[in-house]
């Protein structure tokens, strides 16, 4: 029968029901109506039973539009009722189930997985970081033909955007602008031929195949558009064909695996008042033997005075330890129009070197004046460190080949 509790005077623990126990705590409230006991020996505690679970929001006695959720006051100690209905939206039984949008203002965690099935995820953040070091794209991806897969950077109005991604009827990894967005609905990347893309390597770049430069289909090691070509032989690792004109500003250096040829070439301004044999070139050979063929021209003040000197000579020893014999010279031709100072026939060597001469001296009283000179060599030997070191005219310093 019910029973009236009007006062329980200084009690720090109230109960009511039959089947309570009495190890209850301290400061703790039970009220317990079922046929089972019910620990309640932790203090603090408000502890009723039983209570009504409803999974549907619509009957009798649960209505959703009068029911509201039961909230605790830490501070003032109270229990009360708020008028959060049961009806909220998201809210539409007892499950975890959750429909309609949801809110959220302040930290969200989430302590297990996350799936999300719809269309678009937009994450509007400063910063994002990911603990995962492999992240994939296309989960469950069949289309191999027209589903790309990559990023795009979005960039200002007015600016393309930017895409990395892998083109999947072309096969191939793209870089490159582009107009096309996440948004679209083609899963389809479209490069931007009108705009070209810089990439910038900091550091070594490997290809286990083939590299084509201006070629979309190399089908050498390396191909430069299709005029040049870089590839192996039968007897030789590299091969370069190159089909039309080449333009080498530095040397040239070439058989270096049996008998080398290279090439030197330098020129020169010869200051007025300057006596024939300040004005004199000395080139220096090493010791190794070689062949050479020098070309030299001697321009006076006068623009129309050219004169040119040929010579074959050879010289060194064979193994490039030693000393050799004095270069000898082959012939020597000088021709050219009429100058008023041409080459000196007169060409002096040593084991190491070969001088030429001006015939004389570049003075203004002989209307000789400031003039110049250019010099070519093709220099052969079997050693590849057979070399032509330096050209150094008068007192103005040597000029070091290095090679």
């Amino acid at each position: 029968m019910p029973k009236n509790l009007s006062t329980v005077g200084a009690a720090t623990e109230l109960r009511f029901g039959k089947n309570c126990r009495e190890d209850q705590h301290d400061n703790s409230v039970v009220i317990n109506a079922s046929n089972d006991k019910i620990d309640a020996t932790k203090a603090g505690g408000f502890y009723l039973t039983p209570l009504e679970i409803s999974t549907v929001f619509a009957s009798d006695g649960t209505d959703a539009t009068t029911n509201t959720f039961v909230a605790y006051n830490q501070s003032t100690k109270q229990l009360f009722r708020t008028q959060v209905p049961m009806s909220l939206t998201g809210i539409s039984s007892a499950g975890s189930g959750a429909q309609g949008d949801l809110n959220v203002n302040g930290n969200l965690y989430v302590t297990g997985n996350v799936t999300s099935i719809g269309t678009v995820a937009n994450i509007h953040v400063t910063n994002s970081q990911f603990k995962d070091g492999l992240i994939e794209i296309g989960t469950n991806n069949t289309d191999l033909t027209t589903f790309d897969l990559g990023h795009i950077y979005n960039r200002p109005v007015g600016s393309s955007n930017v895409a990395v991604c892998y083109d999947a009827d072309a096969t191939e990894l793209m870089i490159a602008y582009t107009d096309s967005s996440p948004m679209d609905n083609t899963n389809q990347v479209d490069p931007k031929l009108s705009e070209t893309m810089n990439v910038h390597v900091y550091g070594k770049l490997y290809t286990e195949s083939n590299v084509g430069v201006a070629n979309t289909a190399p089908v050498h090691t390396l191909s430069v558009k299709d005029k040049c070509f870089i590839e192996a032989d039968g007897n030789h690792p590299n091969v370069l064909d190159v089909r039309g004109n080449t333009t080498i500003e530095g040397a040239i250096i070439t058989n270096t695996g049996g008998v080398t040829k290279k090439t030197y070439s330098h020129k020169d301004t010869i200051a007025s008042d300057l006596d024939a044999a300040a004005a004199a070139l000395e080139l220096t050979f090493t010791n190794h033997p070689f062949y050479a063929k020098i070309v030299a021209q001697l321009i006076d003040n006068d623009d129309n005075e050219v004169s040119t000197m040929l010579i074959d000579l050879a010289g060194g020893e064979r193994g490039g330890n030693d000393t050799p014999h004095n270069i000898a010279l082959g012939p020597i031709s000088i021709f050219g129009n009429a100058s008023t100072n041409p080459w000196s026939s007169t060409v002096a060597v040593t084991q190491t070197t070969v001088v030429l001469t001006p015939s004389t001296d570049f003075t203004v009283a002989a209307n000789s004046g400031e003039g110049s000179y250019s010099i070519f060599i093709e220099y052969i030997s079997p050693e590849t460190a057979g070399a032509i070191t330096s050209i150094e005219r008068g007192a103005s310093g040597p000029f070091l080949f290095g090679y």
